[in-house]
């Protein structure tokens, strides 16, 4: 049975004011699941970094993306994947410096229909009243409190999960690499590899690239000829649904010819793929 999920600890920054800042983090980042895993127990770790206690509210619901690929709360039905993942515990305290682990499985007293169904787990902090004369004092400003909310997204493959994708358009400008895909499979589908922009007279050609190790955008180490270089994108796309990923290039591109290239892997399939382009100027 396929299942898998991403094991990055996601830190969560809330700013107030300029100057309060509350740290709490989780881990994996989502579950991806066949339905006979997902029957099973699974947890999220959520870490406290912070010097006060947390106390944390969780809710579970129905999603996907909207056009502009951002996340839509979706009303629960008898067959949405929500009504039938139980979590424990759902509300709870973190003390400063330690963690909370927070259990689901997924027990469907519905069959469900073949192909990917989707929740997603809210946790969101419960903020404590503030003490009398905490907030507000003679020539005090009222503090802005700030509070984390974090979503996660939780995936059930019923049947054999598919994950394939058109690759619809590729485009470069001189500041921004431009992509659209299109999800053919019946699960949802992510890049998982590297970009490359290559000076048209030193790229070495595709078949003599491998991905770059230990590769960022914040301190890359390019070889000669190669002027940028990143990750792709992790961003899912859903079964049938398109998305647009626009990444900027570090350094914006001179006048030139350049060969832009994706390598890596892209849902179940190698990708493999190269772009002439020119950059116009004076």
């Amino acid at each position: 049975m396929y299942a898998r999920f991403s094991r990055v600890l996601c830190l969560i920054v809330c700013l107030a004011s300029g100057a309060a800042m509350a740290q709490v983090g989780f881990s994996p980042q989502y579950f991806d699941l066949g339905l006979a895993e997902a029957q099973g127990t699974h947890a999220y770790r959520l870490f406290n970094l912070t010097k006060d206690p947390k106390q944390v509210k969780v809710s579970v619901v129905s999603w996907d993306f909207d056009e502009a690929g951002q996340i839509r709360i979706l009303p629960s039905t008898d067959t949405t994947l929500d009504q039938w993942v139980v979590v424990n515990p759902i509300e709870f305290t973190i003390p400063p410096g330690d963690s909370q682990a927070v259990r689901f499985s997924i027990r469907p007293a519905v069959q469900l229909a073949p192909g990917e169904h989707r929740a997603m787990l809210i946790f969101d902090e419960v903020l404590q009243p503030q003490a009398p004369g905490e907030a507000s004092g003679a020539g005090a400003q009222t503090a802005l409190r700030a509070r984390f909310q974090f979503r996660t997204a939780i995936y059930c493959q019923v049947g054999e999960a598919t994950r394939h994708a058109d690759l619809v358009s590729v485009s470069v400008d001189a500041t921004t690499l431009k992509l659209e895909l299109r999800a053919t499979g019946s699960a949802n589908v992510r890049f998982d590899g590297q970009y490359m922009v290559w000076k048209a007279a030193e790229f070495p050609g595709l078949d003599k690239l491998a991905l770059l190790g230990n590769l960022t955008e914040e301190n890359p180490s390019l070889p000669k000829g190669m002027v940028a270089a990143g990750g792709l994108p992790g961003q899912p796309v859903l079964p049938g649904g398109n998305r647009r990923y626009e990444l900027a290039l570090r350094n914006r591109l001179p006048k030139g010819h350049y060969i832009a290239v994706l390598l890596g892997r892209l849902g179940d399939d190698p990708l493999s793929h190269q772009l002439a382009f020119d950059i116009a100027g004076r």
